[in-house]
């Protein structure tokens, strides 16, 4: 069963690639960071404390959602203008630890409309220990502010849209930059129990 086929199974009608899963029934929205600013009062000066927060609360939010012997789909889109080359996606599979899992990577384009097309890498990996999650959500925090490393640099595009899905439990995680990310459940029943559990969390 390939990514599309998972997806069709799992959660029905949802299309990852124009972003329309985050108004379904089973999404919730959470803050990565509450009553802090990326810059310091009156200053250009990044806030180390709030990208400290928010590489906190991003991996206690994987480390939950993920335990330690569950597969899990790690999925890149990147958007670009039509016909224009770029490499952003195979520097995020970097991250992989294992070579095998290189060599296992999906692609999949799809044409938006006539300026924009986005291209789809999804690599099923055996647990959360076949990635350096946290470098890869780290660098997803520091993306729109350049003196921060790690950082995905791109030509032709945005940065790249990253996508964890928890095949077991069916949960996507889609962090999209050190303000929140959106969490998509497969059932009723979890949606609510994380509901519950991050109340304090969600806008």
């Amino acid at each position: 069963m390939n990514f599309k086929q998972y997806l069709h199974q799992r959660y029905g009608n949802v299309n990852l690639f124009d972003r329309s899963f985050v108004e379904k029934d089973f999404v919730i929205h959470v803050d990565l960071v509450k009553d802090l600013y990326q810059l310091k009062k009156d200053s250009d000066e990044i806030n180390e404390e709030y990208f400290k927060q928010a590489y906190q609360k991003s991996n206690e939010l994987f480390e939950d959602l993920f335990r330690e012997a569950e597969p899990l789909y790690f999925v890149v889109h990147v958007r670009s203008e039509r016909d224009k080359y770029q490499k952003s996606a195979t520097k995020v599979f970097r991250h992989l630890r294992r070579r095998e899992d290189q060599y296992n990577i999906k692609f999949v384009e799809r044409v938006i409309d006539e300026e924009e097309q986005v291209s789809e890498y999804a690599v099923l990996l055996p647990n959360k220990t076949a990635l350096d999650y946290k470098r890869v959500i780290k660098a997803i925090c520091n993306q729109d502010f350049p003196p921060l490393q790690p950082r995905f640099r791109q030509t032709y595009t945005y940065y790249p849209e990253v996508f964890f899905v928890n095949v077991d439990r069916n949960i996507v995680l889609n962090i999209y930059d050190d303000r929140g990310c959106f969490l998509l459940f497969g059932d009723s029943a979890t949606y609510d129990m994380f509901k519950k559990k991050y109340r304090n969390d969600i806008s």
